[in-house]
């Protein structure tokens, strides 16, 4: 028959042990409760939500955060540039600052993400199996680059800086990369991210050639949307493909808010 002291000790693992998976689903249901409501606010303030409308209120939190820590700064969304080989691409965000450049390719995916920087395309993983592919993000972000250089060779100085920026609903699972001058990121560590290559490199542009070239990539803008409103019942301007208009499968909406709700599980998987 056990001892007295071996039946106490037992119950009182066992007494903790019940203790941890009700703090664990506690933890759990507030946190996913906190998620969803941040998620039904979103979809308030954005009514007509869906995956491509979730990237641009990504892209809007993402431009206020630069507004209040790069005041000086001009911020270009959905600039529309022309390449040289005569095709359209379109670049998510430009921070042009006197130190260059900083041309942002936001990404609000969900799931993992596995990337690799020599494929074609890299690949988006569910729980359930699910698998998407979407183009390699820095193999667009070289070309939106590209096309910053084009629109603006007459600064042969001007250095532009690649950000490839992931939502934080998803999880970068393995990136195989090796580009120095490429950072792949989170959200959450953008701005220390951006402080950081600022505060170590040296000014390229005066306060003039800042505001010369934002007006002029805001200009060339302009004029390549309504050149393309124009051909629209015509032979429309070549568009290269994005991530928006790519021809393979695309997560959903409500993918992204399974995956998210799947990830706060695993933080509290001990």
């Amino acid at each position: 028959m056990p001892s007295a002291s071996w039946v106490g000790l037992s119950d009182i693992r066992d007494g903790c042990n019940s203790l941890l998976i009700i703090i664990k689903v506690g933890l759990y249901l507030n946190f996913n409760d906190l998620f969803f409501e941040s998620m039904e606010l979103d979809a308030h303030v954005f009514p007509t939500m869906n995956m491509r409308t979730l990237g641009h209120a990504d892209e809007m939190q993402i431009v206020d955060i630069l507004e209040k820590h790069f005041p000086k700064a001009h911020i270009i969304r959905n600039a529309s540039l022309k390449k040289i080989d005569g095709t359209m691409t379109d670049v998510d965000l430009l921070l042009v600052t006197k130190k260059g450049v900083f041309v942002i390719e936001s990404k609000n995916f969900g799931g993992w993400i596995y990337g690799y920087e020599n494929k074609k395309n890299w690949l988006q993983t569910f729980p359930n199996r699910e698998r998407y592919y979407f183009p390699n993000p820095m193999s667009q972000n070289k070309s939106h680059i590209s096309a910053v250089h084009y629109a603006l060779n007459e600064y042969k100085h001007l250095k532009c800086y690649s950000f490839i920026v992931f939502g934080n609903a998803c999880r970068l699972k393995k990136l195989d990369t090796y580009s120095d001058n490429v950072m792949v990121i989170y959200a959450y560590y953008l701005i220390e991210a951006l402080k950081f290559i600022y505060n170590k490199s040296d000014d390229v542009l005066s306060p003039g050639e800042v505001d010369t070239i934002s007006k002029h990539l805001q200009e060339t803008t302009k004029h390549m949307e309504t050149t393309h409103k124009k051909h629209i019942h015509g032979a429309a301007l070549p568009h290269e493909a994005s991530s928006h208009s790519v021809h393979l499968p695309q997560a959903t909406e409500k993918s992204v808010k399974r995956t998210a709700s799947s990830f706060i599980k695993n933080l509290f998987k001990w």
